[in-house]
């Protein structure tokens, strides 16, 4: 089985991936570590990706950071809108769950319009833990 867990880089994110690689390490799971690169939709429907080689980079680094406490990681790079493109990795995994952060990186004003996880939540077959703060989830996973 396996957990999944997006990262858009934030702090927010950082509390959810440290989440879920502390339950994929009690669990005995394989982390699959998602990231989809930001993308701008144009009026003509076209998309423009935002620093991917640099987002391969993080994720990579991200990835490596976690390998160190003793999980498998599997570091994936999606492509899509975040919500639809994480959801439909997780059904193509058969993940038992996935983590997400409460906040991404969008400013106050886009918060407004509903974030990935409220999304995710609408559409996602398997569970969903939103992330606000990760002490609480460390310490039941430690203890």
């Amino acid at each position: 089985m396996s957990i999944v867990v997006g990262t858009d880089f934030s702090p927010n994110a950082r509390e959810a991936v440290d989440v879920a690689a502390a339950i994929a390490r009690k669990l005995n799971d394989t982390l699959k570590l998602v990231h989809v690169p930001v993308e701008l939709e144009l009026e003509q429907g076209e998309a423009v990706f935002v620093r991917p080689g640099q987002a391969q980079a993080h994720l990579a680094g991200e990835a490596a950071r976690l390998r160190q406490t003793g999980i498998a990681v599997d570091a994936t790079l999606l492509r899509g809108r975040p919500d639809e493109a994480i959801v439909e990795y997780a059904d193509r995994e058969r993940s038992r769950l996935i983590v997400a952060g409460a906040l991404g990186s969008r400013s106050e004003t886009r918060w407004r319009t509903g974030s990935v996880a409220d999304r995710m939540a609408q559409t996602s077959s398997c569970p969903l833990l939103i992330v606000r703060t990760a002490a609480p989830f460390i310490a039941w996973a430690r203890g």
